[in-house]
């Protein structure tokens, strides 16, 4: 399960004359940072017993484009829930084997689990980060714009 943080830029600037390359290099800073700190959201909004779960959230990286997600299903689990279901019987043991209320709990089988209630990890990270997101976004927009308009020899932005 993963959220894709990307532009279409890449195929705008074959159609357009954009009006300087370091937008290209401003927006990809911008995603790579709100890709990093999105992933970061959704570690903290992750329930941890051992860690692992939070941990297996990541980042893969391309110009412009960045997945942040997670490809372990007990984070699929838990952002999108399960439905109910059983019986559950051991496949590799005697009895199957549990955590509840501090102390340890030991069966034969269950008839029935009624399952993980969705906790929209994703959702809950982006409506956190977006903001923030998008505000770095318009930055690295506006500098990219400034920077084309210096670099032509005038002294200050708007000689």
């Amino acid at each position: 399960m993963s959220i894709t943080i990307s532009t279409d830029l890449v195929r705008a600037d074959e159609e357009l004359d954009l009006f300087d390359a370091r937008v290209g290099e401003k927006l990809d800073e911008a995603l790579r940072r709100g890709a990093r700190y999105l992933a970061e959201v959704m570690k903290e909004l992750t329930p941890k017993r051992t860690g692992e779960t939070a941990e297996s959230i990541g980042v893969t990286e391309a110009y412009l484009d960045y997945d942040v997600g997670s490809d372990s299903p007990v984070f699929n689990w838990l952002d999108q829930g399960t439905t109910g279901h059983g019986p559950i019987i051991p496949r590799n043991a005697q009895a199957l084997r549990w955590e509840e209320d501090g102390g340890e709990i030991f069966a034969k089988y269950v008839l029935f689990v009624s399952g993980i209630e969705a906790l929209h990890i994703i959702d809950g990270a982006m409506e956190l980060a977006e903001p923030g997101i998008q505000a770095d976004i318009e930055m690295a927009l506006d500098a990219a714009w400034i920077e084309s308009q210096t670099g032509r020899g005038e002294e200050t932005y708007g000689n």
